[in-house]
């Protein structure tokens, strides 16, 4: 097994999951191959494709509920920092007491928009406390906010939004979208 392409699906297999040894590689590579007929004895093909899929870990997606409402920052105004939504009480994410498992927490967002004006999503920070200073911006990409979370608890979350100086006053609207998969 040391064709550069066999090494080749080794250290693809190891980039999706760097916990294997090499004799689990070894076995994936031979479970995962295609049996290939040739002068009548049997061969193994490597099937990269089902070596790779059979060693990525599984996402699974964890239910989780969010309390506080919707963020509403009301009408926006133009070079303000406006703080956190709905009298600065912040909103909480509850990871089922069912789950029994530890996840961990992320979120993206996408940019703001009010009729033909939007504000970008980077303009939005967030925290664990209520507190602008150390607020981590939001992004469109995924971004951890809690790891290895225990079932039934509650973790605080914070937004601010900073309206950019040329931004038009209004309502603007925007989809915070917050998962939990498994630790």
């Amino acid at each position: 097994m040391a064709a550069p392409h066999v090494a080749g699906l080794a250290a693809l297999m190891r980039q999706a999951n760097n916990t294997l040894t090499p004799l689990q590689i070894r076995q994936i590579m031979k479970d995962t191959g295609v049996s290939v007929f040739a002068e009548g004895n049997i061969y193994k093909r490597i099937n990269a494709t089902a070596a790779v899929k059979a060693v990525m870990p599984i996402q699974e997606f964890i239910d989780i509920s969010f309390a506080g409402g919707n963020i509403d920052f009301g009408s926006l105004n133009p070079g303000v920092v406006d703080s956190n939504a709905t009298n600065n009480s912040g909103y909480y994410i509850q990871v089922n007491p069912a789950t029994n498992v530890n996840v961990n927490i992320s979120q993206n967002g996408t940019d703001y928009s009010s009729g033909g004006n939007s504000i970008a999503i980077n303009n939005m920070k967030w925290n664990s406390v209520n507190s602008l200073t150390g607020a981590v911006v939001l992004s469109t990409s995924d971004a951890l906010l809690y790891s290895n979370v225990t079932p039934n608890t509650n973790k605080a979350i914070y937004y601010w939004v900073s309206v950019p100086s040329g931004a038009s006053s209004g309502s603007y609207s925007s989809t915070i979208s917050i998962k939990a998969v498994k630790a």
